[in-house]
C-alpha cells in the first residue's frame, strides 16, 4: 500500500463501521495526537465504531509507533477510542455484564448537556464497587459537563461522603471552594472600594460646597451687601456645590442677599410680636 483508504461497511445504507489505514513512514513527536484525531472525526462523521491502522516500511517507525500507543494504552488515555457512546450505549444497560464493561460506555456518552440521572447511577455504582474507574469516571464528568455547578446538582447528599474517598472528587471540591471564596473575597474588596470612593466623593463634594459657600459669601459682602444671619447660616450650612453655584451666578447678575434668601415669615411674625 503506497497511500491512505479508509473503508466504510454499510448495512441497509448506513454506515455502521470503518477501517481507515494510515501510512507514516517517519516517526514524528505529536503524531500520534493527530492519528486519535483521524480517528475521532471518523467516528464522529459517520457515527459508527471503527479501526485505525498505522503501517510503515520503516521498522523503526513501526516500534516507535507501537511503543507510544502501548504507553497511551497503559495510561487508559486511547483505550476506548475504537468506538462510539452510540455503539455501545446499549451495553450500559446490560445487567449480567460487569461493573467495568458497562462503566465504558458510559464514560464515553456525551455529557455535554450535562449530567444525566442514568450516569448519576452509574457513578454511585462504582464508588461502591471500584473507586479507580470512579475516580476516572468522576473525572470524565469534570471534562465533559459545561458548568461545575451541574456537576454538584446532579449528586445526592448520600453520595458525597463516599466520594470524598476519589482524589478527582476532592480536587472538584476543592476547585468549587476556592471559587466560593474568590468570589465572596471579590465582593467584600468591591463594598470596601465603594465605601471608599463613597467617603472620598463625599470629602471632595464638602470642600467643593465649602469653597463655593466662602466665594459667595465674599462677593455679596464686597459688593456692598449686608447678608443677613439668616442668609449667613444658608450659605454655610449648605453641601450642595450645584445650588451654591446657581446662587453665585444669580448674585452676580444682580441679585440681592435679601433676593436670594428671603426671612421665613415666621421669623419676621416672632420678631415683630417681641418688638
Amino acid at each position: 500500500m503506497h497511500t491512505d483508504a479508509t473503508v466504510r461497511l454499510l448495512q441497509k445504507g448506513r454506515p455502521v463501521f470503518f477501517m481507515t489505514v494510515e501510512m507514516q513512514r517517519d516517526y514524528k513527536k505529536g503524531k500520534y495526537a493527530t492519528l486519535h484525531a483521524y480517528h475521532g472525526s471518523g467516528v464522529r462523521n459517520i457515527d459508527a465504531g471503527g479501526h485505525l491502522f498505522v503501517l510503515s516500511d520503516k521498522p523503526g517507525a513501526t516500534a516507535q509507533f507501537r511503543s507510544e500507543d502501548a504507553g497511551r494504552r497503559a495510561a487508559l488515555a486511547f483505550s476506548g477510542s475504537f468506538h462510539s457512546g452510540g455503539d455501545l450505549e446499549k451495553l450500559r444497560d446490560v445487567e449480567d455484564l460487569s461493573l467495568g464493561a458497562r462503566a465504558m460506555p458510559a464514560a464515553m456518552a456525551d455529557l455535554s448537556a450535562g449530567v444525566p440521572g442514568w450516569a448519576r447511577e452509574v457513578l454511585e455504582e462504582l464508588s461502591v464497587g471500584d473507586l479507580t474507574l470512579a475516580d476516572l469516571y468522576f473525572q470524565t464528568m469534570l471534562e465533559e459537563v459545561p458548568k461545575m455547578t451541574m456537576v454538584g446538582e446532579a449528586l445526592r447528599p448520600e453520595l458525597l461522603e463516599r466520594l470524598r474517598e476519589l482524589e478527582s472528587f476532592r480536587d472538584y471540591e476543592a476547585r468549587v471552594k476556592a471559587e466560593a471564596d474568590a468570589e465572596a473575597e471579590a465582593r467584600v474588596e468591591a463594598r470596601v472600594e465603594a465605601r471608599v470612593e463613597a467617603r472620598v466623593e463625599a470629602t471632595t463634594q464638602a470642600k467643593v460646597a465649602e469653597a463655593k459657600a466662602e466665594d459667595l459669601k465674599d462677593f455679596l459682602i464686597l459688593r456692598g451687601d449686608a447678608p443677613s444671619e439668616y442668609a449667613i447660616n444658608t450659605i454655610t450650612t449648605c453641601r450642595n456645590p450645584a445650588l451654591l453655584s446657581a446662587w453665585l451666578k444669580r448674585a452676580y447678575l444682580g441679585a440681592t442677599s435679601a433676593q436670594l434668601f428671603p426671612e421665613p415669615k415666621e421669623s419676621k411674625d416672632s420678631e415683630q410680636s417681641g418688638a
